[in-house]
């Protein structure tokens, strides 16, 4: 059989991942902006799966190691790698030692490659192959029943990822599309009529594929058109709100001028004021130092008053002792020991309504629901 190399319009990045930015015609892709995700970008000519064509792509690392390059049956969007995605048809190289990626599926391939190197990724759509081919060194097939359907389209994809600090940056230097041509069946008596003929046959046939290759992209470049229409219109909708806001600004800048004068009377003003509030302050910082001087004294006296009432306490008279006075008690043991109970004892003695007469049948359950939960402490207590 013999090939035809078709020239199509060339490939470039049509779609672009979600945080990269696209160069040179679309040709190169660089991602530069800090973020943890991967992004996929895709090429604009589809090919159709269930064509015999042979297709290759050139595509030069110029910078960054994590990198795929493939083909997938997208395009997607989402801060996902394409070749992770299994519910698409995809097939990749993967810089990272070598190994080729599809639909989460990893595997021993190749030689790893970097800034510098040229890969090429060469479709056969005749025999379902995908290889690819590092500085004109063929890594050999890659994948060998490339998944084909009416309703698949295969284009160039790379997936990016930002590591470390470093950028990362592919440009797509040139695709070839190779048709190949039906092999040539000899006949018994073959005359030029019958040859011609075929070779008219065989043309037709290659001009038809061309057409519609033609059209379909043809008709992606007039839905990027439309898109590149409706960016503008946004783009414009958005000068018409700054200029609107422009006109606005300069507006308050005539009568912020006007106003300058009595701006420098407010200034003064201000500065009076300031200078009051800087003295109002200084006094409501003395009177809070004398306040929390006499918050100490009244602090001390309550301690005074609380230690003179235990000291009062009779003790063989406990049995007549309110909620209070049993607390005064507790308070006053062994130099202040259970005050870090205070608050919950002083709490459940009144909750519980627990006065003198009921002390005597108190047990250690009845003082660790007082609240002193000390095993040490609950002991002591209880043997007071």
């Amino acid at each position: 059989s013999s090939c035809v190399l078709i020239m199509l319009p060339s490939d470039y990045f049509a779609f672009i991942g979600h945080d990269s930015i696209s160069l040179n015609d679309r040709k190169t892709v660089n991602k530069s902006i800090v973020s943890e995700d991967f992004n996929s970008s895709y090429g604009n000519n589809a090919i159709p799966s269930t064509s015999d064509y042979i297709c290759t792509w050139t595509i030069k690392i110029v910078s960054g190691k994590s990198i795929r390059l493939g083909i997938a049956s997208g395009p997607t969007s989402g801060k996902v790698s394409c070749f992770d995605r299994t519910t698409d048809y995809n097939y990749a190289y993967s810089a990272y030692k070598g190994e080729i990626v599809s639909r989460k599926w990893v595997n021993k391939y190749g030689a790893s490659w970097g800034p510098g190197d040229i890969i090429k990724i060469k479709l056969d759509l005749s025999k379902k192959h995908l290889s690819f081919i590092k500085n004109n060194v063929d890594q050999g097939v890659a994948y060998s029943n490339v998944a084909v359907g009416d309703d698949i389209k295969y284009r160039v994809a790379i997936s990016q990822f930002y590591a470390q600090g470093e950028t990362c940056s592919v440009s797509l230097l040139n695709f070839e599309q190779i048709i190949p041509t039906p092999p040539e069946q000899k006949q018994p008596e073959p005359n030029n009529d019958n040859t011609n003929e075929l070779q008219l046959k065989s043309e037709i046939v290659l001009l038809q594929q061309t057409i519609k290759q033609y059209g379909e992209s043809l008709q992606s470049r007039q839905e990027e058109i439309q898109e590149l229409k409706a960016i503008n219109q946004s783009k414009q909708e958005k000068i018409d709100e700054l200029t609107a806001m422009n006109l606005s600004l300069t507006e308050q800048i005539q009568s912020m001028s006007k106003n300058m004068m009595a701006n420098d009377e407010l200034k003064a003003a201000n500065m009076a004021l300031t200078m009051k509030n800087e003295k109002l302050n200084m006094e409501m910082e003395r009177i809070e130092n004398e306040q929390k001087e006499k918050d100490m004294i009244i602090q001390g006296l309550r301690q005074k008053v609380s230690k003179l009432e235990a000291e009062s306490l009779n003790l063989t008279e406990y049995e007549s002792w309110n909620d209070e006075k049993i607390f005064m008690w507790i308070m006053s043991l062994e130099q202040g020991r259970y005050k870090q109970y205070g608050d919950i004892v002083k709490q459940n003695l009144k909750l519980q309504k627990i006065i003198g007469e009921h002390l005597k049948d108190f047990d250690t359950n009845d003082i660790i629901q007082l609240g002193v939960t000390g095993f040490k402490d609950k002991k002591a207590l209880y043997n007071s």
